[in-house]
């Protein structure tokens, strides 16, 4: 999918994380990511996740830049191959 972020210096971070990553960065700890963006106006997300079932956040982070609000646009499609 793709995403783009508006307002202040037009920046935005994108993660996806799974449960166990999800939960260190919100409580503030380095964690590694399924898929860092880095500090971008706009891009693209394609990535494989792992064949087992899991649970997977996709965030719009903003947490660097306390004073300045953003608007994120995002079209992002989820593509998966049942196994029989």
């Amino acid at each position: 999918g793709t995403f783009n972020a508006s307002g202040g210096n037009n920046d935005i971070e994108v993660l996806v994380m799974d449960e166990i990553q999800y939960q260190n960065w919100t409580n503030g700890h380095k964690t590694d990511s399924a898929y860092q963006s880095g500090r971008v106006t706009a891009g693209k997300i394609k990535l494989s996740l792992p064949e087992e079932a899991g649970t997977y956040y996709v965030i719009f982070s903003n947490r660097f830049s306390i004073v300045t609000n953003k608007a994120v646009t995002a079209d992002l499609k989820l593509r998966y191959d049942r196994l029989s």
